[in-house]
């Protein structure tokens, strides 16, 4: 073995050598080196930091249910730490137009939109969830509403017995596995509420039997019309055949659409559907007219007539007078669809058209005036309006 007294001394020897200007500048350039490299680093960790700065979440925690944070934490956990690898290997890369940085700058936005897509779908869960349970709580969905969609809505909102169906985030989207079937929580349909459409048609039959006549051609035409303009979708169809069985019942049609929907081709027999409710209802507005003429004629033993204006000895004090048999009574209009119909609001009788829709005498504002003069409604009856 070598002598370490001579090794120490061969090696002072060797440095003893070395020129004073090399070693110098060795360390020159060594220093140079080691602090190009730290500022190199400190570089890096400040893009990334930036990076990592960029990246909101912006989800508030105290709403969410725990197996609804548990999911969301781990999604933005498992993003974060993508995110960070993603950002550092960005901020090495010398050359932004490579293919390498691309895709990780890529990746990065997409990170980002899912954080921002999830965001937007808690909080809109967390309202909807309000929401819903309210409305269900008020029994107020349409009874025309498919009950698997019910059954989706009280699992997703965690309002059925079983509590809220399994959840778990995907790309941003919240998702749920109800019965099997993974819902995905922004392709969910709101639940219909009951349409005003059946309200207005229960109306307009009240409104024809008033008449005390029966309905002209033009009439029923303008309802046609009306009705084509109305029913054009199935969900408005699910509330006239649901919600108001009583004033509308359509037994045969309401079986037909249950059928229908559950074997998937409501789309297709939507149209016919459509027509045959709509025929029903026509036939039921001209029933309803003829019905309510026949108790006017039975009431005041007017005898049968085709006539449908007011005679011109036609006197309105019975509908005037409080006393009167006929007091506040819808009154015929002498042109067809036209009447007076008595408007509790301004306490007296308006003239309206065949949609209930004032056309009477006005006011220097445009307002509509009732009225409960005698001469003044005999004269419109007669007449017609001039």
């Amino acid at each position: 073995m070598a002598d370490k007294g001579i090794l120490a001394a061969s090696a002072k020897l060797a440095q003893s050598q070395i020129p004073t200007d090399v070693a110098g500048e060795f360390m020159k350039t060594f220093s140079a080196g080691v602090e190009a490299y730290e500022k190199e680093k400190a570089g890096i960790q400040n893009e990334v930091a930036t990076y990592m700065r960029s990246l909101k979440t912006d989800i508030d925690f105290t709403s969410l249910s725990p197996e609804m944070e548990k999911a969301t934490r781990s999604f933005l956990t498992q993003g974060k730490n993508e995110f960070n690898e993603l950002a550092n290997k960005v901020a090495r890369i010398k050359d932004p137009s490579s293919e390498e940085y691309q895709n990780a700058v890529d990746r990065m936005n997409e990170i980002q939109r899912e954080f921002s897509t999830l965001a937007g779908e808690l909080s809109s869960y967390n309202q909807e969830k309000i929401n819903t349970a309210a409305n269900f709580d008020a029994n107020a969905y349409s009874k025309g509403v498919a009950n698997k969609d019910l059954i989706v809505h009280k699992n997703i909102y965690g309002l059925s017995e079983a509590g809220m169906a399994p959840v778990s985030i995907q790309k941003g989207h919240l998702n749920f596995n109800v019965d099997g079937e993974l819902v995905r929580y922004d392709k969910v349909q709101g639940l219909a509420m009951p349409s005003e459409i059946p309200v207005k048609i229960v109306e307009n039959a009240a409104t024809f039997s008033g008449y005390n006549r029966a309905l002209t051609p033009q009439e029923v035409n303008a309802q046609s019309i009306y009705l084509d303009e109305s029913l054009k979708d199935s969900a408005t169809l699910a509330s006239v055949l649901f919600d108001y069985q009583k004033e509308l019942p359509f037994p045969e049609i309401q079986k037909e659409f249950l059928d229908a929907r559950n074997n998937g081709t409501l789309e297709e027999k939507l149209p016919d559907l459509i027509a045959r409710t709509k025929d029903l209802i026509l036939t039921g507005y001209q029933d309803a007219a003829l019905e309510g003429k026949a108790a006017y004629d039975a009431r005041t033993g007017t005898p049968d007539s085709s006539n449908d204006t007011p005679d011109i000895s036609f006197s309105a004090s019975s509908y005037v007078n409080p006393k009167g048999s006929n007091y506040k009574q819808p009154i015929p209009g002498r042109t067809a669809g036209e009447s007076w119909i008595w408007d509790k609001n301004l306490n007296g009788y308006v003239y309206v058209d065949s949609f209930g829709l004032p056309i009477g005498p006005s006011d220097s504002n445009g307002k509509t005036v009732a009225y409960t003069n005698k001469n003044t409604i005999e004269g419109y009856a007669k007449r017609g309006l001039k």
